[in-house]
């Protein structure tokens, strides 16, 4: 696998090349020869509002099959994300948190009215002593209701 390079396959309706590029995680898989491999991915809300884009204009038979797997995966992270940031992370780590979940807030917010994502939210709340603004961001995620 040494020198093999990967880079985005194409452009979609929302995602550039550039943006993705900033926006990308860095995801890692063993390969066959036990050793690690390293490759972007396209963040999750990115590749949600993609989706949802995609859902929206052309509605292939794997695209709401797609959007609701990208669902339920931001829902899931937003969750995860919120109960790091609450415990206590190191400052590089709650950053980072911070972005992902007011991407979440700013670009997504529809994932996060669901009564699992306030209950897991409410929870990481009470069982954790974070500052003030760390408090109210995820108070804020946990009490959207667009309907």
């Amino acid at each position: 696998m040494e020198g093999v390079r990967l880079g985005f396959a194409q452009v979609g309706l929302t995602i550039d090349p550039e943006a993705a590029r900033e926006t990308c995680w860095v995801a890692q898989v063993t390969g066959p020869d036990g050793e690690p491999v390293e490759f972007f991915v396209a963040d999750p809300v990115t590749l949600y509002r993609e989706k949802f884009a995609l859902t929206e204009r052309r509605n292939a038979p794997a695209d709401s099959l797609h959007l609701a797997l990208l669902r339920e995966f931001v829902r899931h992270e937003v969750c995860v994300q919120a109960s790091a940031l609450l415990a206590g992370q190191a400052l590089a780590d709650a950053k980072w948190t911070l972005n992902f979940l007011l991407q979440v807030r700013d670009r997504a917010g529809e994932v996060l009215d669901d009564d699992r994502v306030r209950r897991r939210l409410g929870k990481a709340q009470l069982a954790n002593s974070a500052n003030t603004s760390d408090l109210a961001l995820i108070d804020e995620l946990a009490n959207v209701r667009l309907g």
